[in-house]
């Protein structure tokens, strides 16, 4: 939205702030809870892949 206005505006030059736009969503336990070291419900690695 404010790329936009500005843009419109005349003080950015281009009318994307991005080429290529990615979203990072976030990762949730079984809880519903992120999943974080420090809470302890991450997944090890190892264990995926010796299933």
């Amino acid at each position: 939205f404010w790329h936009k206005f500005l843009y419109d505006i005349g003080e950015v030059p281009t009318p994307e702030p991005y080429a290529k736009r990615t979203s990072h969503g976030m990762i949730l336990g079984e809880n519903g809870e992120k999943m974080s070291k420090s809470r302890g419900n991450v997944v090890n690695p190892d264990d995926v892949v010796d299933e």
